[in-house]
């Protein structure tokens, strides 16, 4: 169980690196065009609260953006710098304290309330981790994804950050956002998606996972998003959605 104090932390984390990243584009082209490959933009870093750590390579931060902004906090409650350091968010050195998430892009997870509870980080090497590993409930985008899963009946299951905002491209101009990122599928997921009153529910490129609760359909991740997302409108029950989608991804076509 979290501890209130390690939430209150996350929160600090989440939005200290979210309005570093977001409010200084001129101070990371190279990030913000990283992110561009994977249709990562303005919108969906403010959308959902993205931020990024500036590494120790950085000639403005060195990769103690987060430490020294609250050096005097941890000087004052040292017992906060310790719980940062066991959460991984604070490194210990013989100058003082450094960023633990140096070169990490930061994605928190809120729940359908707008309640954070983890935090995901990406690396430039393409491996992400979450900070809390063990959340079997770890679902990145309810929060945006709420109105339209309760809507539609529909969730997409995706495992891979990069997957997630290139099935979300697709989606955008339909503003239909039934779109949810995990490490792995488990009942109190599926239970979570039931009572946000999913009925249909597509798991892409995960293994297979026996549910009676819910019409759960596994779709073959193929690297390319156009291909899993016509799959899926092939599977899709719901009539109105599915000719939403069809409509969006024809002006997403003359749009290019």
């Amino acid at each position: 169980m979290r501890e209130g104090t390690e939430i209150k932390i996350l929160k600090m984390v989440a939005n200290f690196y979210h309005d570093l990243f977001y409010k200084n584009e001129s101070l990371f082209p190279h990030q913000y065009k990283q992110l561009a490959t994977f249709h990562i933009n303005r919108p969906e870093i403010k959308k959902f609260s993205l931020g990024f750590c500036p590494n120790k390579d950085d000639k403005r931060y060195s990769g103690k953006a987060f430490a020294e902004y609250y050096e005097q906090m941890w000087l004052k409650y040292p017992q906060l710098a310790k719980v940062c350091v066991s959460m991984g968010l604070l490194e210990v050195t013989r100058e003082g304290y450094r960023d633990g998430l140096a070169g990490g892009f930061t994605f928190p997870y809120y729940d359908e309330g707008g309640n954070l509870f983890n935090m995901a980080v990406l690396y430039p090497e393409g491996r992400w981790e979450l900070l809390y590993q063990k959340d079997t409930l770890a679902t990145f985008g309810i929060k945006q994804a709420y109105y339209d899963i309760q809507d539609y009946k529909i969730a997409i299951l995706l495992e891979d950050i990069y997957d997630f905002f290139a099935i979300y491209h697709l989606l955008s101009p339909t503003g239909i956002d039934p779109c949810l990122l995990c490490k792995k599928i488990g009942t109190d997921i599926l239970e979570k998606l039931s009572q946000l009153g999913a009925e249909q529910v597509f798991a892409i490129g995960f293994k297979k996972f026996t549910n009676e609760k819910i019409d759960l359909i596994f779709v073959q991740k193929t690297g390319d998003a156009l291909q899993i997302l016509n799959e899926i409108l092939c599977l899709m029950q719901n009539k109105r959605l599915k000719r939403l989608i069809e409509v969006g991804l024809e002006l997403l076509e003359k749009k290019s």
